[in-house]
């Protein structure tokens, strides 16, 4: 508990300590999420776990950090206490060494005296191998070892953080429509309507009205909204998002269109897609700089040598796209960052922005020398170059930090 390791996080010690009693009392049989939940990390009695996954994330950060541990300051410990995949008892190993095979092992032997010389030459030997070794390996991982940093500097404010970490994939609403033809069949059908975002509360609303177009249009005898579908860019982004933090913590997956404030205020979230396909972002708690429109990222407040639209292209094209990439703080605590464009690729080639070790260390050294320093929160729009669908240059063209 007083480790360096766990001496920063009081949720994991808090949890560790619970999970490790429970089974210590012979009840590790009876811990599910929900008793986990409200006992060990003081969740309400309405806590759902098939909304809230913070259990589970908790879980598995609490097995990073014990197997971070025993690499480290554990490294000497007799017992090894460890979690298993697939529950929630604590395990508790014993600890030995095997001696390596053909290895004889001397027992109740004095160790043999070093002559002078010979520590010297020792001395000299090992010198000369560490200095070798030192030399060798830092020319061949620094660079890896650097970008590394540079990603973990980057993505700081999420790893440190005892939240949850959530990723929103955007998934925009479609239009189920069903009819029935002369020989009684029904006739099902989806729709996409890029203005229709959001399912009209009132009939004479702009959404409702462009809703009822739609159902004198096609005259249907079910009308719904369908959240079954998502832009190839989006799921993209997403996994490679997933895969570079899963290096640090444990982020969860979820659909936008399912998310709720209360989960959006206990955790910290990574909004993937366009806002329309974002409900959160249409009342979003904090100003913002730049806009994502149909086609383009508009400045809505220029600086000097800043243009008022991102590409400088007023139509759409599968050759360029920009993106706005933004980190706010959520007044209720922890962050919300935006990772989105109109244009489903370049909304993927920005997650690749901030994701990949080489983009991540140009990233990390021009917001060094724009701010001195990484800010917390900023806003970046992105622009993207690609060829068959593939984004073959990926550069920021805006920053803007954040206070």
């Amino acid at each position: 508990m007083s480790s360096t390791a766990f001496r920063s996080s009081t949720s994991l010690r808090r949890l560790l300590e619970y999970l490790t009693e429970r089974t210590l009392h012979g009840e590790a049989h009876d811990l599910k999420e929900y008793r986990i939940g409200v006992e060990g990390l003081g969740k309400h009695e309405s806590y759902d776990p098939r909304v809230d996954p913070s259990v589970r994330v908790q879980v598995g950060r609490l097995r990073s950090r014990l197997t971070e541990y025993y690499q480290d300051e554990g490294s000497h410990d007799a017992i090894v206490i460890s979690i298993p995949k697939g529950g929630f008892s604590v395990v508790f190993d014993e600890r030995t060494v095997e001696p390596a095979a053909g290895v004889p092992v001397v027992i109740d032997q004095p160790p043999a005296r070093m002559t002078t010389r010979l520590k010297l030459i020792v001395f000299t030997a090992l010198l000369l191998i560490g200095t070798i070794v030192f030399f060798v390996s830092r020319a061949k991982s620094t660079p890896g070892r650097d970008q590394a940093t540079a990603f973990q500097e980057l993505w700081e404010p999420y790893l440190s953080s005892d939240r949850p970490t959530l990723i929103s994939l955007g998934v925009p609403m479609w239009v189920r429509f069903e009819s029935r033809g002369q020989d009684g069949a029904v006739l099902p059908g989806d729709l996409r309507d890029g203005k229709l975002n959001q399912w009209p509360a009132e009939a004479d609303s702009v959404d409702g009205k462009r809703l009822d177009g739609w159902r004198k249009l096609l005259k249907p005898d079910v009308l719904e909204p369908r959240y079954h579908y998502v832009a190839v860019g989006e799921a993209m982004g997403a996994a490679s998002l997933s895969k570079a933090l899963g290096r640090y913590i444990n982020p969860t997956l979820v659909r936008s269109n399912l998310l709720s404030w209360d989960n959006v205020n206990g955790a910290n979230v990574i909004f993937v897609g366009a806002p329309k396909f974002t409900p959160h972002f249409r009342n979003a708690p904090f100003i913002q700089n730049f806009r994502i429109g149909d086609f383009q990222v508009h400045n809505l407040r220029p600086q000097p040598g800043e243009i008022a639209a991102y590409p400088d292209e007023p139509k759409p094209t599968d050759r360029r796209g920009a993106a706005l990439v933004g980190r706010y703080r959520n007044p209720s605590g922890g962050w919300l960052t935006l990772i989105g464009s109109a244009n489903s690729m370049c909304t993927w080639a920005a997650v690749d922005y901030v994701t990949r070790p080489d983009y991540v260390a140009k990233l990390s050294n021009a917001l060094r020398r724009s701010f001195g320093k990484i800010p917390d929160s900023f806003e970046m729009v992105v622009e993207a170059k690609f060829d068959q669908s593939s984004a073959v240059e990926i550069h920021h063209v805006a920053l803007r930090e954040l206070r």
